[in-house]
C-alpha cells in the first residue's frame, strides 16, 4: 500500500513540476510580448 502511495505522489508532484514549468514558460512569452509591443517592435 504504501508503495502505491509513493508512486501516485510521485505522478502528482511530477504533473505539479510539469504544470508549474508550462505556466513558467506562459509567464515568459507574455513577459517577453509585453517588451516587443511596448517599444513596437512588432
Amino acid at each position: 500500500m504504501e508503495f502505491v502511495q509513493k508512486i501516485l505522489f510521485n505522478m502528482h508532484s511530477f504533473q505539479w513540476n510539469v504544470s508549474r514549468g508550462t505556466l513558467r514558460a506562459e509567464q515568459k512569452n507574455r513577459v517577453s510580448a509585453d517588451f516587443v509591443e511596448s517599444f513596437g517592435f512588432l
